[in-house]
């Protein structure tokens, strides 16, 4: 399978959050389809059916920008097979055991697909003696496939054709129907900044070693753990101006741009805060998976923590790497509570000079849908309130990001 997921990997994916960009992005899509379906009858369309469809088409934001959610005008169409009780369900993804296929299986995914984290669930969720293979690119959800993504060109030999997928592909059918005898490496990623395939037998590769970098007083991001108390650092999230979404893992039916984007024109909003490490004296290949374990309290019964992992290079440009979400239920107002993020995995070589600096905010939109800052039904709010949000670090509130890299080729 391409660019494809199951349950488990959505729960990962959306930390608890509603899907905004991808599950209405897609039911806007799939309006064109509804079309022909009355058209085929001969239904003549009521001129709010044709606004609904032009919106669709042509600005489906408007859609989404709608609140209460759950009467946006998409599921005004009569007989309309979608509607937001589906979309709001745990999950919209099928729900099964991907370790109890026993035939052998390749996958093949992108860094800034959506589904990324199903190519790497269905090559590591199996039962020993079952085959796996995964491709990983630094590609968004599309079949197309192309070198370049975002505001990155990581050269002509990412795109799908001239890294051989198609070969690939083909191999893999010739070994397992055929019976030809084809020597295949089980995975095989492409390593973002370095511009350059690799090949290992494992995902992530077993000669990985973990490092961690702790937020810390000033916005920083330090290799050493804080040994005495520091002050948190904080900011209010407004769900009625919720921090935009810029690039990242998005789904491309809705208008957002996928992939690496700058993220400077976020750093002068108020409801983010940012932490710099130091600039790289070498080469650094962060391959795997990547977790944030932060301190936090908030001063509503519920919110978001979205963590991004950004490359910051000499001159400015800050592309984001990954990022996270994850929605909490407050268990008590204003206590310190630890909220784990997973920014799921990716391959990217943070070059001589260059940083990384992690952002931490509370909004994503349209990406994810703002939370509202309350309990209740999903999609029934209509005014949610402002939610003050606490970061803490400090000796014992240790707030970190976490990820892998290679030793030193």
């Amino acid at each position: 399978p391409a660019i494809c997921a199951t349950a488990a990997q959505e729960r990962e994916e959306t930390g608890g959050a509603f899907w905004l960009d991808n599950l209405f992005g897609w039911s806007a899509f799939m309006t064109a389809d509804w079309a022909r379906k009355q058209e085929s009858k001969g239904a003549q369309l009521s001129e709010q059916a044709k606004t609904i469809l032009a919106l669709a088409a042509s600005h489906p934001r408007a859609l989404m920008d709608h609140r209460p959610l759950r009467e946006s005008p998409l599921f005004g169409l009569p007989q309309f097979d979608i509607d937001f009780d589906a979309l709001a369900s745990a999950t919209v993804m099928p729900d099964y055991d991907t370790s109890l296929i026993e035939i052998p299986i390749l996958s093949t995914g992108g860094w800034y697909d959506l589904y990324s984290r199903g190519a790497h669930g269905l090559f590591n969720d199996r039962q020993p003696g079952t085959e796996r293979q995964m491709i990983m690119g630094p590609w968004a959800h599309s079949y197309s496939l192309p070198g370049y993504i975002g505001q990155a060109n990581f050269s002509r030999r990412a795109g799908g054709p001239a890294a051989g997928v198609a070969t690939d592909h083909l191999n893999f059918f010739r070994k397992h129907l055929l019976g030809d005898d084809i020597d295949t490496a089980p995975v095989r990623y492409f390593l973002m900044g370095e511009n350059v395939w690799h090949v290992s037998d494992c995902w992530p590769p077993a000669d990985r070693l973990s490092q961690r970098l702790f937020l810390r007083e000033g916005h920083n991001l330090s290799p050493e753990a804080p040994d005495s108390d520091e002050a948190p650092d904080g900011y209010w999230f407004d769900p009625a101006d919720p921090t935009p979404t810029l690039g990242g893992r998005t789904m491309p039916t809705c208008t957002t741009l996928s992939g690496p984007i700058d993220q400077r024109p976020l750093f002068g909003r108020s409801d983010i805060l940012r932490f710099d490490g130091p600039p790289a004296d070498r080469a650094t290949d962060i391959v795997g998976r990547i977790v944030a374990g932060l301190f936090v309290s908030a001063s509503v019964p519920m919110f978001d923590i979205v963590a991004k992992l950004l490359d910051v290079s000499p001159d400015g440009l800050a592309l984001n790497i990954t990022d996270g979400i994850s929605r909490t239920k407050n268990r008590q107002i204003g206590k310190v509570q630890h909220v784990e993020v997973s920014l799921a995995d990716t391959a990217w070589r943070l070059r001589p000079g260059h940083r990384l600096c992690l952002l931490v905010q509370s909004g994503n939109y349209p990406h994810f849908d703002p939370n509202p800052g309350m309990l209740g039904a999903p999609g029934t709010v209509r005014d949610g309130q402002r939610a003050k949000i606490d970061i803490f670090h400090g000796r014992n509130l240790s707030s970190f990001v976490e990820f892998d890299v290679l030793p030193t080729r």
